[in-house]
């Protein structure tokens, strides 16, 4: 439910709406997911046009109804391009900066509540927080993975890509 207008409820790594498939962000209550697309992950079009179709075909499991999910995907440049289809929207980042992502979140934002009053938009601003909500996301989808990053590891890796610029970690 959304209180105030605020959004109350967000699930990071959702992997039941699509019955295994994740779904990066999911805000149940708007029917949306948000996607980020990232080249190193996402060369499989198929793999993203099949998530595209499910997410355009959802049915609520729990009432049969038809609830299509709209889908918001931010691509790395690098990504194979995705066309956009019905209800779901591609915006492709011109370069992995601070500035291009503030700009997609901007975007985001505007989707989905296109009359808000503050169109401000400072990733760097809640870089504390956006670290602390990911760090134990990261150990839990690395720990038995194929990867096998983990604690200072991560952290390092965080530090690293921040110093680049780069503001994705997937």
């Amino acid at each position: 439910q959304q209180a105030n207008g605020k959004i109350t409820h967000v699930i990071n790594g959702d992997r039941k709406a699509l019955k295994g498939k994740e779904l990066d962000i999911y805000i149940p209550e708007l029917q949306l997911a948000i996607e980020y697309d990232g080249q190193r992950w996402h060369t499989d079009m198929e793999r993203d046009i099949t998530k595209n179709r499910m997410c355009e075909n959802y049915v609520d499991p729990e009432t049969g109804e038809f609830k299509p999910i709209r889908l918001i995907r931010i691509r790395e440049k690098d990504c194979p391009e995705l066309e956009e289809s019905v209800g779901v929207t591609v915006i492709t980042l011109e370069n992995n900066s601070t500035a291009e992502l503030n700009r997609a979140v901007r975007q985001i934002l505007d989707l989905i509540k296109p009359n808000r009053k503050d169109k401000t938009v400072d990733i760097n601003a809640h870089k504390g927080e956006i670290k602390a909500q990911y760090m134990p996301e990261l150990n839990k989808q690395y720990e038995g993975g194929h990867l096998l990053l983990r604690g200072s590891e991560i952290e390092k890796r965080l530090t690293t890509e921040e110093k680049e610029g780069v503001k994705h970690i997937k």
